[in-house]
């Protein structure tokens, strides 16, 4: 179940999580922009799903098995969020992460270009975890996945 200080907006293709067509279309990548709010709940969130693959189709009509990430743009972050961006593999593996915000509060990390790998266990959905959120953090972030089929 979503936790409910996270929201997922896919902007390519758009509003696709809304679509009759979610799942059933092959796509190249896509595109999504998460905003999290901690300011009502500070419990810690571990390994929370942004991305399940299997719910997605490649361009070759295949279900997807692996990804790369193309890059990821933090937006806005207010507190000292400290949140990790990983691939469930066992064991998991980093994308990326963000610490305490900068430059006007505008943190980019562009054209990470990391590649899961598709190996090992673990389902290689794009997961999202923040171990000790406090009352003043609220985030966002955008990020590119390009779909792969597998190996």
């Amino acid at each position: 179940m979503a936790d409910s200080r996270v929201t997922i907006s896919y902007i390519h293709p758009p509003n696709h999580q809304d679509s009759p067509t979610f799942g059933n279309v092959g796509l190249r990548r896509v595109i999504f922009r998460v905003d999290c709010d901690f300011t009502s709940d500070q419990t810690a969130l571990t390994d929370e799903t942004l991305l399940d693959i299997s719910e997605l189709k490649t361009a070759s009509g295949a279900t997807c098995a692996r990804t790369k990430v193309e890059w990821v743009k933090w937006g806005s972050m207010a507190g000292g969020t400290l949140a990790f961006l990983e691939w469930d593999r066992a064991p998991q593996v980093t994308i990326a992460s963000s610490g305490p915000a900068q430059h006007g509060g505008v943190v980019h990390l562009d054209a990470v270009d990391e590649s899961d790998g598709g190996v090992g266990d673990g389902t290689g959905d794009i997961l999202l975890t923040v171990p000790s959120p406090s009352a003043a953090d609220r985030f966002s972030f955008s990020m590119s996945v390009r779909l792969k089929d597998a190996k």
